[in-house]
């Protein structure tokens, strides 16, 4: 189960720092009052996926989490590109 999570951790976080440089990815400009829960978001959620994976599995933990958030990345990265294309 640890895996998914950081998965949807890492995904979350992703997509959040394309949302706040959505000039970038030509994405919408998110409202003022989605701005700071971006932030937070992007901060928050790996680093919440990563000690919960090295608190329930240990050094396994921390490399799942590392595999997690390269499967987040690619993941991400196709789907702003099937988005703009």
């Amino acid at each position: 189960m640890t895996f998914p999570v950081a998965l949807a951790a890492c995904l979350a976080a992703f997509l959040c720092h394309a949302l706040l440089h959505g000039r970038r990815y030509r994405l919408p400009t998110p409202p003022p009052g989605l701005r700071p829960v971006a932030y937070l978001l992007r901060m928050a959620a790996p680093l919440g996926a990563l000690a919960g994976a090295v608190a329930s599995h240990g050094v396994t933990g921390a490399l799942l989490w590392f595999a997690a958030a390269s499967l987040a990345g690619l993941g991400a990265g196709l789907l702003l590109a099937t988005r703009q294309y």
